[in-house]
């Protein structure tokens, strides 16, 4: 994942093109068990709370590519991010 991790300062103007690996994407489609079509959706954020150490938030969401704007199954983590656990 670490090829998916950059500085803000080292993503190149949208004027030069560059491939993003396919393991990048935060959203792509996968083949399920029952051989059926999802689409899976990955968000990344960082919280702080006011008395608390930065926190690293993940949602990942599951949704039928057919209807988008419902999602199957969600599922959020924190991390703390000076331990990452």
């Amino acid at each position: 994942m670490n090829g998916c991790m950059r500085k803000r300062a080292t993503i190149p103007p949208e004027s030069s093109p560059q491939v993003v690996p396919a393991s990048c994407d935060p959203s792509r489609l996968v083949t399920g068990p029952d051989n059926r079509q999802y689409r899976v959706d990955t968000y990344l954020y960082y919280d702080q709370l006011s008395t608390a150490q930065q926190q690293k938030v993940i949602t990942i969401a599951v949704r039928d590519p057919a209807v988008l704007g419902k999602s199957l199954t969600r599922l959020t983590s924190t991390f703390d991010s000076s331990t990452g656990s």
